[in-house]
């Protein structure tokens, strides 16, 4: 829910968090203690200080674990009610306000922000005479929890998903995601590994030989593609986003591509002859040398973890125009998500021979736009380790 561009509007003035029994702060929703995700709303809206307010004045283990990984550079006190020396005191035992919601009440000259009746925040330094409404998209009803963690879990799709992922993908690992999010201990790194041996099972399914191996990979191959995002939305969700997290989950994403490519290639030789072998090596060759020329580059600019960075720089050189629709029309085509499923789809109508002579024609095209933009990236990320710290912060 924190997903948007905030951090000004409470200018780090303290924030309190009021809930009036210790049960509904310690309730999860979408894996998470209701208290921290208020707290990380608060800390998203620029708050610079948070206070905890709950019956007993304690916090349990899992309820501060969650506080330490929602607000891990804003301080967080858990007192008793009353003992909270804040600005803005929200009151978080039926609705919970996202960071939106804080930053439009934050700049307007009511004191008190409501939502059907109910007062959910108050400017303690104002009479509090007058009220503003919360729009529905601003909090999230605690009172009805399934709703809610939908809402978290919408929440947590990325900008760069294509068509397919928005269509078909993301529906469907959200609804796993909010059904994992209920067993205790989950982790994005369990979904991780599920992945990874998805990848495993197709690349045996290929190997087992003949039409069903053919299709079974095929349709593992798409499932695979589903259940990667599944990690990320948990781990978006719990804020445990890392960047350990993201090599590893790019490092399977990378090895089931590789694995697809070599176990569809077996298949379709085996079933239609070395023509396939063929064009299905090249491809292979073609993809080693292209993830090769990224890793090296993205060690260079120091991104680790994100092999978007031909997208990034293509994205950035061509904004606007007929070239701006190029590259998009491109980057939908060669994205994991339409790749799984459009490959899966030619399999399952029986044309399963095509497969290795698109990925052929793809990886070509493919190795070529990374070829292109390899040596600009490559100087780009040598200005920036040679320029001075003076020169970065005019730059920026």
């Amino acid at each position: 829910m924190t997903s948007g561009t905030h951090g000004v509007a409470l200018g780090g003035c303290g924030v309190a968090l009021l809930f009036e029994r210790a049960s509904a702060a310690e309730a999860r929703i979408a894996g998470v203690a209701v208290a921290a995700r208020a707290a990380a709303e608060a800390c998203a809206a620029g708050a610079g200080e948070i206070w905890l307010a709950i019956e007993g004045g304690r916090a349990s283990a899992a309820l501060r674990d969650d506080l330490d990984r929602a607000c891990p550079h804003v301080p967080v006190h858990v007192v008793s009610p009353g003992a909270a020396e804040a600005e803005l005191t929200l009151f978080g035992d039926h609705y919970l306000v996202t960071a939106a919601g804080l930053e439009r009440f934050a700049r307007a000259e009511a004191g008190t922000l409501v939502r059907g009746g109910t007062r959910i925040a108050v400017k303690n330094s104002s009479g509090a005479d007058l009220r503003i409404a919360a729009h529905a998209e601003e909090t999230l009803d605690l009172g009805s929890p399934r709703t809610a963690a939908r809402a978290i879990l919408k929440g947590t799709a990325k900008s760069s998903d294509g068509i397919i992922s928005l269509l078909f993908n993301r529906p469907i690992s959200q609804r796993i995601s909010a059904g994992l999010l209920h067993i205790p201990g989950i982790r994005p790194g369990h979904l991780t590994v599920v992945t990874a041996l998805l990848g495993l099972v197709m690349f045996l399914a290929f190997l087992a030989g003949g039409t069903t191996g053919l299709v079974l990979g095929g349709v593992l191959f798409h499932v695979a593609s589903v259940v990667d995002g599944v990690d990320g939305e948990i781990a978006r969700a719990t804020y445990r986003v890392s960047r350990r997290g993201a090599v590893l989950d790019t490092a399977v994403d990378m090895a089931t591509n590789l694995l697809f490519y070599l176990g569809v290639t077996i298949a379709l030789t085996r079933l239609y002859g070395p023509v396939h072998a063929i064009a299905g090596g090249w491809c292979v060759i073609l993809g080693l040398i292209g993830l090769a020329i990224i890793r090296r580059l993205v060690a260079k600019a120091g991104e680790a973890g994100s092999y978007d960075i031909i997208k990034i720089y293509y994205r950035r050189r061509y904004p606007d125009g007929v070239p701006a629709a190029i590259v998009e029309f491109t980057v939908a085509i060669t994205s994991r998500d339409f790749f799984a499923f459009g490959n899966a789809l030619i399999i399952l109508s029986g044309a399963g021979q095509a497969v290795t002579f698109l990925l052929a024609g793809c990886s070509t095209v493919w190795l070529g736009w990374v070829l292109l933009a390899a040596p600009a990236i490559s100087r780009e990320a040598q200005r920036s380790e040679s320029a001075s710290p003076l020169e970065l912060s005019a730059a920026e």
